[in-house]
């Protein structure tokens, strides 16, 4: 995972937990039995956060205005490393069990962010489990790595 991506989620995200994320919003638990069941769940989750980051972009732009085009360059920017990594451990999974199809998009949720508070909650709370989930992943990479079912150069 890129240094760079990390940063972002690291250091400009603030921890958001509790009771103010939203049900709809992916949890960061990395699950499943085996290697590839985790692998898949995780394919599955950044297929649902970039969906997630998209409506982020929009809000910001629709309802919040173009007042912080750095923001909508960094989620931007997110949204396009996501994507690259995405197929990074779409590509791990094909090599760990051949057997297991691609992952597809889920059913996405429906929203009830009306009120500009409920979208700029909803917009951190997104933005917060991505970087959850990114260091769950990364301590997930970190033991397939020591078990030698990949290689270094996956963790960068």
């Amino acid at each position: 995972m890129s240094v760079t991506y990390m940063y972002l989620l690291q250091e400009r995200v603030l921890d958001f937990k509790g009771e103010s994320i939203p049900e709809y919003v992916p949890d960061t638990t990395v699950s499943g039995a085996t290697h590839a069941e985790k692998l898949y769940n995780v394919a599955v989750k950044e297929l649902l956060f970039s969906w997630h980051l998209g409506v982020v972009e929009e809000d910001q732009t629709n309802f919040w205005g173009l007042r912080d085009a750095s923001l909508l360059h960094k989620i931007g920017t997110a949204k396009s490393r996501l994507s690259n990594h995405s197929q990074t451990i779409k590509d791990l999974l094909k090599a760990v069990d051949p057997d297991f199809t691609t992952p597809t998009m889920p059913a996405t949720p429906e929203l009830n962010n009306t009120h500009s508070y409920t979208k700029k909650l909803y917009g951190w709370a997104v933005l917060s489990n991505l970087k959850d989930l990114a260091a769950n992943l990364m301590q997930e990479i970190a033991t397939m790595t020591e078990n030698g079912i990949c290689g270094e150069d996956v963790q960068n």
